[in-house]
């Protein structure tokens, strides 16, 4: 069987005749039907990504396809494992492929095989979290009022609706500069001096798009800064900063989903969770090369699939840490080993699904087009843009359950300490709750849903403010 024998029997393609070859998408990073990123021949045993970076023969492209090992993918192809004239015998063990002497980071990654054990997450201070609700919640006020920036993330497919439901805001520089500085200890950090002029230093923070990880409970676990392009020096700059201090748990944005997804950002976690989040649990990484912690590994366990959505970057290699950079496809590889329910899944068109979405490609039929029937909805429960609809008897029931939420979080004597101790925290949760009742009684869903969100953060906050207070049921 040859290379291109293997790709029609896995259904990958097309593939068009130019001259002497065949070109198509690529059967490790994807593309579209119109594509040439990948390259081979008719006859050939071998193929080339010139995207994705990927090359191999059918051997390699088999084991990646179905991830069986060396040994039992020769005798698929009905090869000779042991045929010494292969070029890579002496470096084979003919058992799982790896190279004896090879210390690339792909090898690397099939190390950990025997010795992946999912660590604890980080969690951010109190005093963290407090500066990072202050931020979420005037950043997020900014950006509703920034009709270049709603437009950009709109063109993301997340639309207004998206930009409440998740908190996104928008940070602006102060005093002529792209960015913004604080005190390290106003955000809980630990005190660093100049080496030059022996001063304290502050907290640098760029401006950009603030977007928030909310756990369940409402707390704040990390915050990330998508800075705009005019703002990165050069190709190297990182686009994406996280606020330091911030914790590094993992979070599906629907556990309870049958189906979860792996991506890298959280923007693509966040687009396809507006989308599809009915039916797929988004989780993003943050960078391909992050593992599960113990909060996110039970619900990958128990899921019926996992699909590995990772950037599908060009791979290289910095030759000064050797570490592989942008190896979304690489990297998938771990998944496949330490999760037999894993599919490399790809996105059509681009590198991820925000470049996909603005290609044209419908997100919700490329998420449902990898899951089987039993994990398609039943129909679809709303359109879209149904939630914006304002219903009386719902939105009665959405404070309930935010009320109850907040009561089962509430130290004993919070309000009585707060009233002492944090008077401007009470002037501000009554505001808020003017607020809520505006909302609702101009019956205006966003508005109201946008109040409802921040009443509950800012109480949830607040209660952590209270020193030494049993937490119990009110």
């Amino acid at each position: 069987m040859t290379l291109f024998d293997l790709l029609r029997e896995k259904n990958i393609g097309p593939y068009r005749k130019v001259g002497s070859r065949y070109v198509g998408p690529c059967p490790i990073c994807g593309g579209s039907s119109d594509t040439n990123r990948f390259v081979t021949k008719l006859g050939s045993d071998t193929g080339k990504c010139f995207s994705c970076g990927w090359g191999g023969n059918t051997v390699r492209l088999l084991r990646h396809l179905e991830g069986i090992g060396c040994k039992e993918a020769h005798k698929r192809l009905d090869l000779k494992c042991e045929n010494a004239s292969c070029p890579c015998y002496e470096k084979c063990r003919k058992q799982d492929g790896i190279r004896r002497t090879h210390s690339s980071s792909v090898s690397a990654i099939h190390s950990e095989r025997d010795r992946f054990a999912p660590a604890d997450p980080r969690t951010p201070e109190e005093r963290w979290q407090r500066s990072a609700l202050d931020l979420v919640v005037s950043a997020h006020s900014r950006l509703v009022e920034n009709q270049e920036a709603l437009a950009s993330l709109a063109e993301r497919g997340l639309d207004q609706e998206a930009v409440h439901k998740y908190r996104l805001g928008w940070l602006d520089g102060e005093r002529g500069m792209s960015c913004i500085f604080r005190p390290r200890s106003s955000w809980g950090l630990e005190e660093r001096l100049d080496g030059k002029t022996g001063k304290p230093t502050k907290l640098w923070i760029p401006r950009g798009y603030v977007i928030p990880s909310i756990m369940p409970d409402g707390s704040i676990n990390r915050i990330r800064i998508r800075r705009p392009p005019e703002d990165l020096r050069d190709k190297n700059d990182p686009k994406y900063i996280a606020i330091e201090g911030g914790g590094n748990s993992l979070r599906s944005l629907n556990d309870r989903a049958r189906a979860q997804m792996v991506l890298e950002s959280d923007l693509d976690a966040l687009l396809v969770d507006h989308l599809a989040g009915d039916v797929v649990g988004a989780i993003p990484l943050t960078t391909c090369g992050v593992r599960p912690d113990t909060v996110i590994f039970p619900v990958l366990s128990q899921a019926a699939l996992i699909l590995v959505s990772l950037d599908s970057d060009p791979i290289s290699t910095d030759l000064t840490s050797q570490r592989v950079k942008g190896g979304g496809p690489i990297h998938s590889l771990w998944w496949k080993q330490h999760f037999q329910n894993s599919l490399r899944w790809p996105v059509p068109m681009g590198k991820d699904p925000g470049e996909a979405f603005k290609a044209g490609i419908d997100i919700r039929a490329w998420v449902l087009d990898a899951l089987p029937i039993s994990l398609h909805p039943a129909q679809r429960v709303c359109e879209k843009h149904s939630a914006l609809v304002f219903d009386s008897d719902i939105a009665h029931g959405e404070i309930r359950a935010a009320t109850r939420r907040i009561s089962s979080a509430c130290p004993a004597g919070a309000f009585d300490w707060l009233g002492v101790h944090r008077p401007v925290e009470i002037r501000r949760i009554k505001a808020l709750c003017q607020e809520v009742e505006e909302a609702f009684a101009a019956a205006d869903a966003v508005r109201f849903r946008e109040a409802l969100r921040t009443w509950e953060m800012v109480h949830l906050a607040a209660w952590q403010l209270v020193p030494g207070a049993e937490r119990t049921p009110h």
